[in-house]
């Protein structure tokens, strides 16, 4: 039994000290994902940000102007677009695609 008890001692043992190693090595990976997600994030919303700047100046220059958050459309018959004159040049529409 002496022996058994020793080869089990030493399972245990060595289960429980990789566990510790492995909660160890975990911490530290945890910690970075966290910095990763975080440098992520950052530079996720810098290319979006350059991204949109790029976009307004385009879509301006066409004369569409920007919405702020939270802002509604008024209308889409208000937009600058040739779009539903080369649809129907005969026949005025608006923006919803309605024919007057």
């Amino acid at each position: 039994m002496s022996t058994d008890f020793t080869d089990y001692h030493l399972l245990l043992r060595n289960a429980v000290v990789e566990s510790r190693q492995n909660y160890e090595d975990l911490s530290t990976a945890l910690e970075q994902i966290a910095d990763d997600d975080e440098r992520t994030e950052g530079e996720i919303s810098a290319t979006l940000g350059a991204l949109a700047e790029e976009t307004e100046g385009a879509f301006s220059a066409e004369g569409y102007t920007t919405m702020v958050e939270g802002q509604h459309g008024d209308s889409l018959t208000e937009a600058p677009s040739e779009f539903d004159k080369h649809l129907a040049p005969e026949t005025e529409t608006r923006g919803e695609g309605v024919a007057l």
